[in-house]
């Protein structure tokens, strides 16, 4: 029997052969300005379960490493479709105190504008305060900019929602806060985009599921650090003060240095959905060849 295709298995039965093939692994589109590229499935160093070091894929080394007893944690089948995820506050207790999961990284959070994107999954039982997807904080608590997961300020009840957060030039910070319902913000993954768009001052978030949530202008929306004394980039809890985490996981963190077209970011939103919704890569049928013996 002669096969011309390499990258199949073929299964031989009365002359017909069964062709599977590996659907072609979705690709990161071709947009300019990508500073931050983190994968589950790749640049993980683990110490037993322990994300010790995240490295950036991006080619900016912007890598991030884990700190003692606060290692979030690796679990190779926990997404969606069985792929790969970054772990967050999942061994700890429900109430969000002090003993958080979280990862961090040298300064380099310093754009006029910025694009964040996530595929991240809360937990409804998060009670922490601000707890981040990704931050970089400045010396005060308002000061913050980046896209994070609200939880009602730590008390019990008070409504979740997934954020952006854009600092103020003012001093103290501004924040567009957005509640998300159902599928996106209970223990389902969703896809997140936040951007600031610092020449207008414009702060957005959207979800793949459900579109723009929320869009707020504010003359004072600024990203870089407007203050002496910033903490490191974050992910996991708020840097400086490190009370408060997911309860989740994150399975891929991608950051651009400008505040993308709508084109350039429904691009990357269906590159994040092909892959982690849909599941490319899996094996698929992809046809019947006849041959002769």
């Amino acid at each position: 029997m002669y096969c011309q295709r390499i990258s199949f298995v073929c299964f031989a039965a009365m002359g017909v052969v069964l062709v599977l093939a590996s659907a072609a692994p979705a690709q990161l589109p071709p947009v300019a300005g990508l500073q931050l590229l983190l994968q589950a499935e790749a640049g993980i160093t683990l110490d037993g379960d322990k994300v010790t070091n995240w490295s950036d894929q991006s080619g900016q080394g912007n890598h991030f490493t884990g700190v003692f007893d606060h290692e979030p944690r690796f679990d190779a089948t926990g997404g969606l479709v069985g792929q790969p995820v970054v772990t967050f506050g999942l061994d700890e207790d429900n109430a969000g105190d002090s003993e958080e999961d979280y990862l961090t990284a040298d300064e380099f959070f310093n754009f006029a504008s910025w694009t964040i994107f996530a595929v991240a999954e809360g937990k409804t039982e998060n009670q922490a305060n601000s707890a981040e997807i990704f931050a970089d904080y400045g010396a005060d608590w308002g000061e913050r900019a980046g896209l994070g997961l609200g939880t009602g300020s730590g008390w019990p009840g008070n409504d979740k929602g997934w954020n952006v957060h854009a600092r103020s030039s003012q001093g103290g910070g501004g924040q567009v806060n957005v509640v998300a319902a159902g599928s996106d913000n209970d223990e389902q993954p969703v896809i997140l985009t936040a951007r600031l768009d610092s020449a207008t001052g414009t702060a957005s978030l959207w979800s793949k599921s459900g579109g723009l949530l929320q869009s707020t202008t504010d003359a004072t929306y600024v990203a870089t650090d407007v203050s002496a004394g910033g903490n490191p980039p974050t992910i996991g809890t708020n840097s400086g003060f490190f009370n408060g985490g997911i309860r989740g996981y994150i399975a891929e963190l991608i950051i651009y240095d400008s505040a993308l077209n709508d084109t350039d970011r429904v691009a990357v939103e269906d590159y994040l959905h092909d892959k982690h919704i849909l599941g490319g890569g899996q094996p698929a049928i992809t046809d019947f060849t006849w041959t002769q013996d």
